[in-house]
């Protein structure tokens, strides 16, 4: 799921009014229990808008959207001695495609993390699925209309029909194959 051109992403991103149902950012600090949250609320509500991918950005604030950059390195990050993310995956369910993309943008990091929604249910971490309602963090639970229709969407996808792999040509998926 690597990004084709990350800065592209996050200047789109940027030009946005404001945060969205389906992307967040973050000036920097870096809280596992956070981000497990946010990428079960942000993979939902992308679900629901119909994205194909949500986003949780590190290195811009938040209310001007400049680029202020971010000391944090997902791939890098250590939850009591296990990578971050393994240990995130270990509380998500169901298992959701995520990557973890940089850029450099005016010389300042900016750290991207790529969120695949789920197509067969509600992305859950630590057994509790959450949703964004407008630039907050919910539990889905409470909102019962959003979760019914979140699991009407999920309940139309079946495997045989789903996205065998992102940014990859129809010929390309062939030609691993071949």
């Amino acid at each position: 799921m690597a990004l084709p051109d990350a800065i592209h992403l996050v200047e789109s991103l940027r030009s946005h009014p404001s945060e969205t149902e389906w992307f967040e950012f973050k000036r920097g600090h870096f809280d596992p229990e956070d981000v497990g949250e946010y990428v079960s609320a942000l993979a939902n509500s992308a679900m629901l808008h119909n994205e194909r991918l949500a986003f949780l950005v590190y290195g811009i604030e938040d209310k001007t959207h400049e680029v202020v950059g971010a000391d944090v390195h997902l791939k890098d990050e250590k939850v009591k001695g296990e990578p971050f993310e393994s240990w995130l995956s270990r509380y998500l369910s169901p298992k959701i495609n995520l990557a973890f993309e940089w850029c450099l943008i005016g010389g300042k990091h900016v750290e991207i993390l790529c969120i695949e929604p789920a197509y067969d249910r509600p992305v859950r971490f630590r057994n509790v699925a959450y949703i964004r309602i407008n630039s907050i963090k919910k539990r889905l639970e409470e909102f019962p209309e959003k979760e019914r229709t979140l699991w009407n969407l999920t309940s139309r996808y079946s495997f045989e029909d789903g996205i065998a792999a992102t940014h990859v040509s129809p010929q390309e998926i062939i030609d691993k194959f071949a």
